[in-house]
């Protein structure tokens, strides 16, 4: 019996290649990926299929991914949310986030695709019930 949890995740970073990159590792391990490059396209998209996963790099052009961060919460409060930053002071901000029940966890630049790996699937765990294969089909699987 195959067991699997795929998230909808959105990688957003202004440079495309890292947001493809790191689009294309959670790809590689069975999530549905988007990747963008501002934070408006995926305000625009979200309207209609909102993410699991938001991965967003803080140094976003017109919108930044905190600012982006916060307004996808607003939609969809069970998203989880990794910010990426290459600041230390980056932390200071989160725990003011922390403080007011916004659980937003931090990469640092460059981001590690194990770190990567290991954060969103820990969402997986926690957050999807267990889809099993059954014959040809996916069929949920209780909990307990």
């Amino acid at each position: 019996m195959l067991t699997c949890k795929c998230l909808r995740v959105f990688v957003v970073d202004k440079d495309p290649s890292v947001a493809s990159q790191l689009a294309m590792t959670l790809i590689g391990i069975g999530h549905s990926v988007r990747f963008f490059t501002d934070g408006f396209q995926v305000l625009d998209i979200a309207r209609d299929d909102m993410p699991d996963v938001l991965v967003a790099a803080i140094a976003l052009p017109k919108l930044s991914g905190v600012e982006l961060a916060l307004l996808i919460r607003e939609s969809c409060p069970l998203c989880s949310v990794v910010l990426i930053s290459a600041l230390p002071s980056t932390r200071d901000l989160l725990a003011v986030f922390k403080e007011q029940s916004y659980p937003f966890d931090l990469l640092t630049e460059p981001v590690h695709a194990e770190v990567l790996i290991t954060k969103v699937e820990t969402y997986a765990r926690r957050s999807l019930p267990f889809l099993v294969k059954s014959g040809e089909n996916w069929e949920s699987e209780p909990l307990y």
